[in-house]
Parts: C-alpha cells; structure tokens; sequence
C-alpha cells in the first residue's frame, strides 16, 4: 500500500515538474497613452517575469504616446530587465507614435504587425506659448535620447533623429527595409515561431531565445 502511494505521488509530481521547466513566454498589453500608470505596470511585469524564469516578455504596443518622464521610466525597466523584451506593435491599425516610438525602439527585438506605423516623436507642449530657446532645448535632447537608443540596439540611428526632428513616421514595411524595425509578423504565433533561436545581446553576453 505505501508503494502504491509512493507511486501515485510520482505520477502527480513529474508531470508538474515537468510543466514548470517548460518555457515561458510573458505577455504585457499596453494600449492607449503612455502615463505613469501604464510604466509602473510594465516595470512590475518584467520584474515578475524575471522571478518566474521567462524566456521572454512579449509587449503588444497600441498608443498615440504618453508622457516624456513615463517614457523614459519605461525605457529604463526595458533596459534593465532580467529577461529579454520584444516590443509587438499590433493588432493591424495600431500604430508606435511618440513615446511608444521610442518605448519600441527600446526594446531587443521590435517586430509590426502589417497595417501598423511608428514614428512621429517629436515633443509636444502642455499648452501655453512656446519659448523657442526653451522648445530647441526640449528638441535637441529628445533627438540625442533617441537616437542613444537606437545606436544601443543597432538600429537606424539617422531615422531615429528624424522621427524626432521631422516627425516622420514609417509603415510596417518602410520601418523594416530601413532598419528601425527586426521583423513584420501578421500574427502573435508567427511572430515567436520567427523569433525561435534568435541571438540577442543581454548585459554583455549573447542569448539564444528557446521559445
């Protein structure tokens, strides 16, 4: 009898064993303005993931942009978090404007969805009639930020600037010829088959995502 209760135990434990060593794929949804809100949540996913043993955090990105100080908090729990981060802009008419621009350009993998934009950065007053050394000022760092970040993920940096400096904002398509963007992928599934054994560069060291 007390084998057979041995037994019966093994069988419970190995499978759940064997489910938590499978890997993990965290998913985050950020969709409307970026704000003070929606950055602390980010930051405290990644952090989650980092404690559950993610293989990745996927972030599906949707907003017109947000704050210039929730941006840079999220760009800044980006860059230090535990697991590797790929930014989705997705579903179809989704679009990475502003600060989500820079939050995508961020990230160690940024992948659209067809039908998707990015770009348009520059930095929009509260109201109130702009000083223009002030406004050159708030340009002039905004570009330099940006374009840190792009050269930190080997990205366009010229088109960074411009994202910035002239607004400009590129298709799914346009974004990856140009090499703003790593991948166009129309679905969720397809995105991560793609992203199988891909090489990111974490802290230094070179990681292979087993997905």
């Amino acid at each position: 009898m007390k084998r057979l209760f041995v037994l019966l135990l093994m069988l419970v434990v190995l499978p759940l064993c064997l489910r938590a060593q499978e890997p993990q794929v965290g998913l985050v949804s950020l969709r409307g303005p970026i704000n003070p809100v929606s950055a602390s949540f980010l930051k405290e996913n990644l952090a989650a993931a980092g404690k559950r043993g993610d293989r990745l955090v996927l972030v599906e990105l949707d907003t017109p942009g947000g704050l210039d100080t929730a941006m840079r908090e999220a760009v800044q729990a980006i860059f230090a978090a535990p697991v590797p981060v790929a930014v989705y802009v997705a579903p179809a008419g989704a679009r990475a404007a502003s600060a989500g621009a820079v939050i995508g350009l961020s990230a160690d993998i940024l992948a659209m969805a067809p039908g998707t934009n990015i770009g348009a950065a520059h930095p929009v007053g509260l109201g109130g009639k702009p000083d223009p050394v002030m406004e050159s000022k708030v340009v002039n760092d905004a570009e330099a930020y940006v374009a840190g970040i792009a050269a930190k993920r080997g990205r366009n940096v010229e088109l960074a600037r411009r994202m910035v400096r002239e607004s400009i904002s590129l298709t799914a398509e346009d974004a990856l010829k140009q090499r703003v963007t790593d991948l166009v992928a129309p679905s969720r599934h397809e995105l991560l088959s793609s992203l199988e054994g891909r090489r990111v560069q974490r802290g230094g060291k070179e990681v292979v995502l087993h997905l």
